[in-house]
């Protein structure tokens, strides 16, 4: 019966035997792919518990991008900014806490500061800040003003 539906249409289209039964498999599958699609919930695999973790993990990057961004362009000229020396803040006494008050500096760029440091003995000049990764001559533009290395005095040169 399907064989005289096939021939009808056959006739009707104008096309091959064969064009006529690669047509009908290729809407059998369409209808199974419909059919099969339609009885699997999606909601099943995404569920609102996956979506609310995502949501939570993106608001906390927003959060930790705008503070990133907020001290990017801090004004070292603010008044809240008090190195406590007028001549800047010493490389060479300075603590993560203090170097973090600095422009562009945050708490991972103070340890790396701490740890180049250690390793070279002292700053001998405020330029010594470009042995830190991750601080160019951008940066040390920025923080020149702002830092001062003291002499060692103690011992005698």
């Amino acid at each position: 019966m399907w064989r005289k539906w096939l021939y009808r249409f056959q006739e009707f289209v104008g096309i091959t035997e064969r064009e006529c039964q690669t047509i009908m498999i290729l809407v059998g599958l369409l209808v199974l792919g419909s059919s099969a699609r339609l009885f699997t919930k999606s909601s099943d695999l995404y569920d609102d518990a996956y979506y609310a973790e995502l949501d939570a993990e993106f608001e906390r990057l927003v959060a930790r991008s705008d503070s990133f961004e907020a001290s990017l362009v801090r004004d070292p000229e603010e008044e809240d900014f008090d190195t406590g020396n007028p001549e800047g803040l010493d490389l060479n006494k300075a603590t993560a806490d203090q170097l973090v008050l600095l422009p562009r500096i945050g708490p991972t760029m103070a340890q790396r500061i701490l740890r180049v440091r250690r390793q070279i003995g002292r700053f001998e000049y405020v330029s010594d800040l470009l042995l830190v990764n991750g601080i160019g001559e951008k940066t040390l533009e920025v923080l020149k003003d702002l830092v001062t290395v003291v002499p060692d005095t103690s011992q005698g040169r």
